[in-house]
């Protein structure tokens, strides 16, 4: 790589090395303004333990001085010492990591580029020379990465062409040696070679011959057994996973090595021999959040001759900060070595041993991501779609299109078999399966056999033809899918979100005992084999196939009011103390009393003074609306089965259900229509929720329209119960439509392009409100009397993501009152990562 020299600068009095370049660069003007320019990015690193570049003068390169001998002498007079060689090597990491976050690799690193000062301090030199000395010619061709400029330094004539630097053999990686391209990871292999040589005095890849070195490098294995019988299972375990041939197998950053060079990582007294086994402390409290993530991803290998020590519980916490720094439904890919998550926007992949979190563009309005089974690619739900994107960035593909997906996105899941197939749950409707390259989807159960069961959620069980599943309905839990049978393993209430590995069921349970659990579960017998227990706080849990748990370390939480709201979207007084999850709410008809909805049960407020009174205690009491001004209306879930209940006000126990496997009840203003929504899974596929209603003279008898396809939701009668406007997939997409009371003579369509939900008539039958699927509150105007007819829709104002999605109009039509959001979603920032986590239950 040239003389160097000792120098004195002469005008800043100070001593300097002085490299003066080969011949091949310094006289050639273009290698040599290229030089320049790499030197000056090279300049750029400020670390302690690299040496620095001052500039460059008439061919030659100004240095930092380091005085000291270089690790090749060190180690010339015999292996170093454990407590001696891991602070080194701990130096020697921390520069590269440096070198690394600043874009620079250093493709020589050997111990003759590493210089070992008297105060034990490490300066790595020589930091991109290699790059910034090969031939412009070779660093421009699409090929450059594939030629032997990516060699070690040899300077044999059969070996190099024009002054090019090749390195040395004996420290250069695998992709190297076949001349391929070159990325950090390279550095990674030398880092592995120097501290392999430290710890036994000699290379692990040696031969008397340059073609023998590489061919060593290339196929053969480091003698593990002359590593010393002090080395910790740790550092043994850092080395092999430094020395992997496969790049993609190799440690992915050198920031994740730090964690077991820490000095307080081993008590080296306690270290005799690895049969005896390793005295070891948990890690340090000041790791980066790099290190910790490297540790977590760290294969526990078993040497040869070397147990294994037992594989740790390891936690750590990875901050979200993107897309204005909130987050949600965040999975870990298959291979556990990266996150995808939904921001505000769009989908955002965060690599496990990177800083920086990577947008996939065209991804707006994602919901629900899943990967393939690969980990290459990243399927999700957008409106009436089910479509895909590459991990890594690119094109966004259209698998299928769904019916009726946008009311159900909430519920939706899939997942993505080793076989090339999707299989999706929406929630409503029959289960269904498509080609993960695309085309229809098809029902794959018939729904026949799933009478009185909706499905909220579907995950893969590794290695069989069987899946978990969420059943709801006439049961409710946990269910094994195998053979186009569903079999009860684990009935649970409000238990979401199931996902298998390392021989558990994880879940996400709301109420009661809010939390992760876990169950253990045999993939054989396809049985639950314990009794379910709590893992910890937590919601969305998603599982790596080696059992890596990640999940949102906190629910979210709204804080909302009851407050009044302006038909132009303005929010005014509150009527109540802000609470979290008030949802349903309605107006008595005397305009004085709010039904509210909450995590605990129906209460009822006074809207002159926001005092309240509890009206029930049951926590699935929700969706309340006023039959008169003593007797109210909602839904209570049981066994798994929504049902409307009527219940006059201050009498014990006055309560009657009037319709199983119901729910969205809605009254008429006079009381005398109660409205509703009815499971009728006769209906055939996707028409399983019918409009309903009861006479309220009259309760006993049921009255329904005729099913649509996919379904009719959100019922909402007028004042005079002669018409209902509800939301339908009937289209291929949610509209809002009305139709006539009793028959459903005549059919008119209320929104366009695209409806939403939550329909409400005016109080006073001229128009229908709904919430489109962008969040617009929408007005449409409507002119009964024996000819129908309908306006075009308005929007009055954007409705916030916030929102609780039911509200109320006043009676004059100018005001509304809901629940809204005292500050936008507070959700933890934090996504949690724990690894063995089975390890700290095992004794349940």
């Amino acid at each position: 790589m040239g003389e160097v020299y000792r120098a004195r600068d002469s005008k800043l009095k100070r001593e300097v090395a002085i490299k003066v370049l080969p011949a091949g660069v310094a006289g050639d003007p273009e290698r040599l303004a290229r030089f320049q320019r790499e030197a000056e990015v090279l300049a750029s690193l400020n670390h302690p333990n690299i040496a620095h570049i001052y500039g460059i003068e008439d061919g030659a390169l100004v240095m930092e001085l380091v005085e000291g001998e270089d690790l090749s002498q060190r180690i010339a007079r015999g292996p170093i010492p454990i407590d001696e060689a891991l602070p080194i090597a701990k130096q020697i990491a921390e520069a590269l990591e440096a070198a690394h976050e600043s874009g620079i690799i250093h493709r020589d690193l050997k111990p003759a580029n590493i210089k070992v000062r008297g105060n034990d301090t490490v300066k790595v030199l020589d930091f991109g020379l290699a790059k910034a000395l090969e031939p412009a010619a070779a660093s421009r061709e699409p090929g450059a990465g594939h030629t032997l400029t990516n060699s070690p330094t040899m300077t044999s004539p059969a070996m190099t062409m024009r002054g090019v630097i090749l390195g040395t053999a004996a420290y250069m990686s695998p992709e190297q040696a076949r001349g391929k391209g070159l990325d950090r990871r390279a550095d990674i292999w030398s880092f592995g070679c120097v501290l392999y040589e430290m710890l036994t005095g000699r290379k692990p890849f040696d031969g008397e011959t340059i073609t023998d070195i590489l061919g060593a490098v290339v196929r053969a294995e480091p003698d593990w057994h002359a590593l010393p019988s002090s080395t910790p299972v740790g550092v043994r375990r850092l080395l092999q996973r430094c020395l992997q041939k496969d790049p993609v197998r190799r440690l992915r950053h050198i920031g994740d090595a730090l964690t077991e060079l820490e000095p307080d990582a081993y008590d080296i007294s306690t270290v005799t021999t690895p049969v005896g086994g390793v005295s070891r402390r948990g890690w340090a409290a000041g790791l980066t959040v790099a290190a910790v993530i490297g540790a977590i991803l760290v294969a526990i290998p078993v040497f040869r001759n070397v147990p294994a020590a037992p594989p740790r519980v390891q936690k750590l916490h990875v901050n979200i900060d993107a897309d204005g720094g909130t987050f949600r439904e965040a999975v870990i890919s298959p291979d556990g070595t990266r996150i995808a998550y939904v921001g505000r926007t769009r989908i955002w992949v965060r690599e496990l041993d990177e800083w920086t979190p990577r947008e996939l563009t065209g991804t707006e309005a994602a919901m629900r991501p899943f990967w393939s089974p690969d980990s290459t690619w990243i399927g999700y739900f957008r409106a009436e779609a089910l479509l895909k994107v590459p991990a890594e960035g690119g094109p966004v593909v259209r698998v299928t299109t769904l019916p009726a997906v946008q009311a159900t996105l909430g519920v939706a899941s899939a997942v993505w078999t080793e076989s090339g197939t999707i299989y999706i749950s929406l929630g409503v409707g029959p289960l269904l399966r498509v080609a993960a390259g695309g085309g229809d989807a098809k029902a794959f159960l018939d729904p026949s056999r799933v009478t009185d069961l909706e499905f909220a959620g579907i995950s893969r069980l590794p290695g069989r033809d069987a899946f978990l599943i969420v059943v709801r309905g006439a049961s409710r839990g946990i269910g094994v899918l195998s053979n186009g049978e569903i079999r009860m393993v684990l009935p649970v209430d409000e238990a979401r979100r199931p996902r298998y590995a390392a021989g558990y069921i994880v879940f996400e349970r709301r109420t009661p005992n809010a939390g992760l659990w876990a169950a253990a579960f045999s993939i054989d017998t396809l049985t639950v084999t314990g009794e379910p227990f709590l893992i910890g706080e937590g919601v969305e849990p998603s599982m790596a196939d080696d059992g890596t748990l990640c999940y949102i370390a906190s629910p979210e939480t709204v804080t909302r009011r009851l407050a009044w709201f302006s038909m132009e979207g303005a929010a005014g007084a509150s009527l109540a103390e802000p609470r979290e999850w008030i949802e349903g709410v309605a107006l008595s008809r005397d305009q004085r009393r709010l039904l509210a909805s909450a995590a605990d049960g129906l209460w009822m407020y006074d809207v002159e003074t926001g005092a309240r009174s509890r009206i029930t205690t049951d926590s699935s009491d929700i969706t309340p609306d006023w039959v008169d001004d003593t007797t109210i209306v909602f839904v209570r879930t049981q066994s798994g089965q929504p049902s409307v209940v009527i219940k006059r006000l201050g009498s014990d126990g006055d309560e009657r259900v009037i319709a199983r496997g119901a729910r969205f009840p809605r009254s008429t203003a006079n009381g005398r229509r109660i409205g509703f929504n009815l499971h009728d899974p006769a209906a055939g596929p996707g028409g399983s929720w019918r409009v309903a209603w009861v006479e309220r003279d009259a309760p006993a008898t049921i009255h329904t329209l005729p099913p649509v396809h996919n379904g009719a939701r959100f019922p909402s009668i007028s004042p005079d119960g002669t018409l209902v406007a509800y939301v339908s997939g009937e289209m291929g997409r949610d509209e809002i439509f009305l139709t006539s009371l009793p028959a459903g003579d005549g059919k008119w369509q209320l929104s366009a392009d695209g409806g939403g939900g939550w329909t409400l008539f005016h109080p006073q039958g001229n128009a229908v409100f709904y919430r489109a699927l962008d969040g617009s509150f929408m007005s449409v105007p409507i002119a009964g009397g024996t000819a129908i007819k309908v306006g075009q829709p308005r929007k009055l104002f954007d409705w916030g993501p916030m929102w609780a999605p039911f509200y109320e109009v006043a009676r004059d039509g100018r005001r509304g009152v809901a629940a809204v959001p005292v500050e936008q979603l507070t959700r933890s920032s934090r996504l949690s990562i724990v690894r063995n986590w089975p390890r700290e239950f095992a004794a349940r």
